[in-house]
């Protein structure tokens, strides 16, 4: 098995990528947490990660990451009830994941 090294993010570019993060999410009309801002960082980091040890995905470079695998998986907020409309006993939902 070959081992592909994973480069984390400089600051810089973890700083820009926090930007496009809350600009995604403001199209959908959500507000995340700073903590739920790094869960996402973490998610791209530890994919990242086990992707060069186990090739999960052949989607490598982290700006793609975000895109097809956070972005994307934002597209399904438009279809789900507001926590308002919500029906906790009756509300299913599939969970579509963000691939890897």
């Amino acid at each position: 098995m070959t081992v592909r090294e994973y480069t984390p993010p400089t600051a810089a570019e973890r700083a820009a990528e926090r930007a496009q993060l809350v600009e995604a999410l403001q199209q959908f009309a959500v507000v995340a947490t700073p903590r739920q801002l790094d869960q996402l960082q973490e998610l791209l980091d530890r994919t990242g990660e086990a992707n060069a040890q186990f090739n999960l995905t052949a989607i490598r470079a982290r700006p793609d990451m975000l895109v097809k695998h956070i972005f994307d998986s934002f597209s399904l907020l438009p279809f789900l009830p507001s926590p308002e409309e919500a029906d906790s006993d009756t509300l299913r939902v599939a969970d579509i994941g963000t691939g890897a």
